[in-house]
């Protein structure tokens, strides 16, 4: 388990901004990733990823382009462009599905504060607004998470 942060244009980098993730691992082993946000639905590698010690001959995993994640490309992720996948947003009770116990016990709850890091704040501008559920929960409703 490593934390990390997820930039806009969907890098992944440690906690002082190298791409280089560090993990402790097992040569000649593989590993299938997973990726957590804390409110969106998370993802699985579809193939599992070599690590090495020297980042040149490591795998590079990217689970942006379709069929990269466990289970295909229907309801853990979303085409937001043609050959390009996000996850779903609107999880805010991290249980693998976006449903109505992420509006009701979430944004509902937590609807109109400002300035904060709040789990239903769906778009991640720091504020909970009718947006969060309009724009991301509400469309999102019903996808649920693909990993085993």
């Amino acid at each position: 388990i490593r934390a990390s942060f997820l930039l806009d244009d969907g890098t992944v980098v440690d906690v002082s901004g190298n791409p280089e993730l560090a993990f402790e691992f097992t040569e000649g082993m593989e590993y299938y990733t997973i990726v957590k946000h804390r409110n969106h639905l998370e993802v699985m590698s579809a193939v599992p990823f070599t690590f090495s010690p020297d980042p040149l001959s490591a795998s590079v995993g990217d689970l942006t382009i379709p069929d990269s994640v466990y289970g295909g490309n229907s309801l853990g992720v979303d085409e937001i462009e043609p050959g390009i996948l996000a996850l779903y947003s609107g999880e805010a009770d991290q249980d693998g599905v976006i449903a109505s116990t992420d509006n009701n016990f979430y944004w509902r709850v937590q609807s109109g504060l400002w300035y904060g890091y709040y789990i239903a704040d769906f778009n991640l501008d720091g504020n909970v607004l009718p947006t969060d559920r309009t724009f991301y929960w509400r469309p999102n409703s019903g996808h649920w998470s693909q990993i085993p």
